[in-house]
């Protein structure tokens, strides 16, 4: 069993919350699973032949007494102590940290050097989308149309909009849906339906991403 954990800034890539925080370490339930999830889920099983029953997401530590969100991410000492399991029946086999990149070039390179290497037993996916986890939902034009019942002409590709486009975009779309499925509903949806090698070919960010993930899989 390859045991998980997803750090991310926001309920647009993990999903709904447990009205009471899960403890760190209890296995997070399919229903509270969300688009990053979804997405780590697939690559593993599609790309890196990861049986769907031999991996489980984990609740994350929590800074402060509650959960790391947003901010919480681009802060190095809360990042690094996200990062730091003292109960090594706690530690999981991987730990991914996504992050859109929003503008700032540099920002993989900063995060990396605040991760450094805290734990060698614990790789760490450092995942950072161009320029947000929006642009990485709508890669799969064919899927967007399919999903939201539209018929939209296809677009540039999504790592040369300007930052803050593809979450626009995507929120337009999802109000000129048919489907008449709440928003979360359907950025779950598009991350069961996308293409994961068109989305690869059309993101170097999310390549990326797959093939970090790929090596730390590999690990254990």
């Amino acid at each position: 069993m390859k045991r998980f954990v997803l750090y991310a800034e926001g309920a647009g890539e993990l999903g709904s919350t447990p009205g009471h925080p899960l403890a760190p370490g209890r296995v997070l339930p399919a229903e509270l699973e969300g688009p990053a999830h979804v997405l780590v889920r697939r690559c593993c099983r599609e790309l890196l032949d990861v049986a769907e029953h031999a991996l489980r997401f984990e609740a994350p530590l929590r800074h402060a007494a509650r959960e790391v969100r947003g901010g919480d991410l681009r802060n190095s000492k809360v990042l690094r102590r996200v990062l730091h399991w003292a109960d090594p029946s706690m530690r999981p086999d991987v730990a991914i940290v996504l992050v859109d990149q929003d503008g700032e070039e540099d920002r993989r390179s900063r995060l990396a050097t605040w991760i450094g290497d805290p734990l060698p037993t614990t790789p760490v996916v450092l995942g950072v989308a161009v320029e947000e986890f929006e642009a990485w939902l709508i890669t799969d034009h064919a899927a967007v149309n399919l999903v939201l019942e539209l018929r939209e002409d296809p677009w540039v590709k999504t790592e040369s909009m300007r930052p803050g486009h593809a979450k626009e975009r995507l929120g337009r779309l999802v109000q000129a849906s048919r489907r008449g499925a709440s928003a979360p509903e359907l950025r779950l949806e598009l991350a069961k339906q996308l293409d994961l090698q068109r989305a690869r070919a059309a993101s170097r960010s999310f390549d990326r991403f797959i093939t970090d993930l790929k090596q730390a899989v590999a690990r254990h």
